[in-house]
């Protein structure tokens, strides 16, 4: 299950609405929204030289998702810096029963 989250954004903006509308295009035309979700973390990022700045994570555990969901959101203009976290395993709500 793909997880993009989006650090720094205040989902009230219209820059943030901008984005979040800009990555479910990107995730509906890889087929992938029915797996992937968005999350939004309402925190300050700022660099070393203390100017506020904002960022993406895509997570998944499969290198695939991730290489086609980092082509999707270059092919809708993203325009935001994206970090990129493989994760080593993933354990469903359904196998954690």
């Amino acid at each position: 299950m793909p997880n993009i989250e989006l650090y720094g954004f205040d989902s009230d903006t219209e820059c943030a609405k901008i984005v979040k509308r800009k990555v479910r295009k990107a995730v509906t035309n890889l087929g992938l929204e029915d797996e992937t979700v968005i999350t939004t973390l309402k925190v300050e990022v700022e660099s070393l030289g203390m100017a506020r700045t904002q960022f993406i994570r895509v997570c998944s555990d499969q290198q695939d998702e991730i290489s086609d969901i980092i082509k999707g959101l270059k092919a809708v203009k993203i325009g935001c810096d994206v970090e990129i976290l493989l994760i080593s395993n993933f354990v469903s709500a359904e196998n954690m029963q």
